[in-house]
C-alpha cells in the first residue's frame, strides 16, 4: 500500500486547479490531432465548449482533497452528470468505446503531467501515492463514462434494429417505408437478392430453462447479425429472430454464386453455434419481395432435411420443387412407393443410388444378382411403372422425390 496523502501535499496537488483551463485547451488540441474517430473533421470551435467543460470539472474533482472522502456511486453519477451526457453524445456520434477511453486516458495524462509539475520534486513514495489516488479517481471517471455510452450505444442500437426489422418487414410485405428509409439513412434499392433462412438451435438452448432460452436465442441473433454486418456492411437489410430470418441485399450486376452464398452459411452456422438452412432467390424486383421471399422460404424448407447447412436454390431443385406442389398427380406418385413393401423399397432406393447397377444393389444388399431382377420385376407388377424402362424410372424417381419430401410419408409406408 502506499502512503497516506499529507495536507501539505493535497493542499499541492489542489494548486493544479488553477491551470486547469490551460489543461482543458492543451487537451482538444491534442484530441483534434490524435482522435481516430474525429481526426481532421474536428470542429474545435464547436466541441471546445463541452470538452473543456468536461475536462474541467473531472480535473477538479482528481486534484481536490486527494486523499480524502469519495462520493458514493450514485452522487457520482448526479455530481458529474456533464461527463454521462458527454459519453452518451459520443455514442450518439458513433464514437468506438474504446476511442472514448483513449480520449480519457489522454486526458488524464496531461492532468497527472500538470500535476507533477505543480507539486514539484517529492520522495519517490509520496510521487507513487498522488498518481495512485489520480489513477483511482480517473477509474471511477472512466467507468461512469464507459457505462452511460454503452447504454446509450445499446439503447440506439436497440431502436436502430427495431426500426430496420420494421422497414424489412414493410418491404417483404408489399408495403415499403420510403419515409422510414430516409430516417435511417437507407436508400432502397430497386431489387435486392433474398436470403431465408432458419436456424437451429444452440446447446445452451437447448439444456436452459425459458428465461436461458430467450438469453441464449438473443445472443445467437446478435452473433448472426454482426457476422451478415460484417461482410456486407450497412448496405444488407435484415430481420432476425432466434428460429431465423429475412436478409436482403441490393441487387447489383454480378449474381451471388450458390457456392459462395454457401460459405456464408457457413460461417454462419459456426458464429450462430446452430445448424442453418435457406432459399434464396436472387435479383428480385423490389415489388415482388413477398412473392421472392415466399419462394426463398420453400426452396429454405426444401433442403432442411439435407447434411447442414444447406442452400436451396431453384436452379438445382427445379423437380423437387415440382413435386412439392400440392396436386392430384403427388398423391398418385406417393401412392405408387406407399404399396411397395420394405424390402423392396429399399431395393428401389439402392437401384437409383448406384445408377441402375444390379450387380452393385446386390453386392449392398447381399443377395444375388437374380433376387434383384426377382424384385424388380414384383415392383413393376405392384406399382404398374416397370424401372428397367425409362418412363418406369421417371415415375419412380419422381415418387421417391415425393418420399424425401415428406419423410413422414416414408416412414408410414416402411411401418407397414
Amino acid at each position: 500500500m502506499s502512503q497516506p496523502i499529507s495536507p501539505e501535499l493535497a493542499e499541492a496537488v489542489g494548486r493544479t486547479a488553477d491551470r486547469l483551463f490551460a489543461v482543458a485547451e492543451a487537451a482538444v488540441a491534442a484530441w483534434a490531432v490524435e482522435s481516430p474517430h474525429y481526426g481532421a473533421r474536428l470542429d474545435t470551435r464547436n466541441i471546445y465548449p463541452v470538452v473543456s467543460h468536461n475536462v474541467r470539472v473531472a480535473g477538479r474533482y482528481m486534484v481536490t482533497d486527494l486523499g480524502g472522502d469519495e462520493p458514493a456511486e450514485g452522487d457520482l453519477a448526479v455530481r458529474f452528470d456533464s461527463v454521462v451526457r458527454g459519453a452518451q453524445l459520443r455514442a450518439q456520434e458513433g464514437m468506438p468505446i474504446a476511442d472514448m477511453v483513449d480520449a480519457h486516458l489522454m486526458v488524464f495524462s496531461i492532468i497527472a503531467s500538470a500535476v507533477l509539475d505543480e507539486i514539484g520534486p517529492r520522495p519517490p513514495a509520496e510521487v507513487v501515492a498522488v498518481l495512485q489516488a489520480l489513477v483511482q479517481r480517473q477509474r471511477r471517471l472512466t467507468r461512469l463514462a464507459i457505462q452511460a455510452h454503452q447504454d446509450e450505444a445499446a439503447s440506439i442500437g436497440a431502436d436502430t434494429r427495431a426500426a430496420e426489422q420494421e422497414l424489412v418487414e414493410g418491404l417483404v410485405g408489399g408495403n415499403p417505408d420510403a419515409e422510414l428509409a430516409s430516417r435511417l439513412g437507407i436508400r432502397l434499392a430497386p431489387a435486392y437478392h433474398v436470403l431465408w433462412f432458419e436456424l437451429g438451435e444452440t446447446p445452451n438452448e437447448q439444456r436452459s430453462d425459458e428465461v436461458g432460452r430467450r438469453a441464449s436465442g438473443r445472443r445467437k441473433v446478435r452473433r448472426v447479425h454482426d457476422e451478415l454486418r460484417r461482410r456486407f456492411g450497412t448496405d444488407l437489410l435484415v430481420r432476425l429472430e432466434p428460429t431465423g430470418g429475412v436478409a436482403l441485399l441490393p441487387a447489383t450486376d454480378r449474381t451471388p454464386e450458390p457456392a459462395r452464398v454457401r460459405e456464408l452459411l457457413v460461417r454462419l452456422s459456426s458464429v450462430a453455434l446452430a445448424s442453418i438452412h435457406a432459399g434464396m432467390v436472387a435479383d428480385a424486383p423490389a415489388p415482388e419481395l413477398p412473392e421472392a421471399v415466399s419462394l426463398a422460404r420453400e426452396l429454405g424448407e426444401l433442403v432442411r432435411g439435407r447434411p447442414q447447412p444447406a442452400l436451396g436454390v431453384l436452379s438445382e431443385l427445379p423437380l423437387e420443387f415440382q413435386l412439392s406442389r400440392d396436386t392430384r398427380a403427388r398423391g398418385a406418385l406417393a401412392e405408387l412407393t406407399a404399396r411397395l413393401a420394405p424390402d423392396l423399397l429399399t431395393t428401389l432406393r439402392s437401384y437409383f443410388a448406384h445408377d441402375f447397377n444390379r450387380k452393385k444393389v446386390a453386392r449392398e444388399l447381399g443377395v444375388h444378382p437374380n433376387t434383384i431382377d426377382n424384385r424388380l420385376a414384383r415392383i413393376a407388377e405392384l406399382t404398374g411403372a416397370d424401372p428397367r424402362t425409362s418412363r418406369g424410372l421417371l415415375l419412380l424417381g419422381s415418387a421417391l422425390t415425393v418420399d424425401d419430401l415428406h419423410p413422414d410419408r416414408a416412414t408410414e409406408a416402411t411401418d407397414r
